[in-house]
């Protein structure tokens, strides 16, 4: 995991697993996504939360291109925001409505 200064305003570091293997790890401007109360946005600084994505992450990567990633079978991934630092873990719950 690259060292990231906490207080950065300019980048963000994230990491999407799944049970198996790191799906994703890499520096980026910003994360997008869905949850129970509707779009949200994770940006340097961001206050440190947890949360359940729903159906995808969007990944604003530093180079100014986004990646889209779907949040697999269950369409649920736990989002973890701490000290500038995203984790997202994919394939551990399921959706409920």
């Amino acid at each position: 995991m690259p060292d990231i200064d906490p207080t950065s305003a300019e980048n963000i570091f994230l990491i999407v697993k799944d049970r198996e293997k790191i799906l994703f790890s890499d520096i980026a401007k910003a994360v997008s996504s869905t949850n129970e109360r509707g779009a949200f946005d994770v940006l340097p600084r961001h206050t440190n939360f947890i949360t359940l994505a729903r159906e995808f992450l969007t990944v604003h990567k530093s180079d100014g291109t986004q990646t889209k990633l779907d949040l697999g079978a269950s369409g649920v991934a736990v989002v973890k925001v701490f000290k500038n630092k995203v984790q997202v873990f994919l394939g551990v719950t399921s959706a409920t409505k």
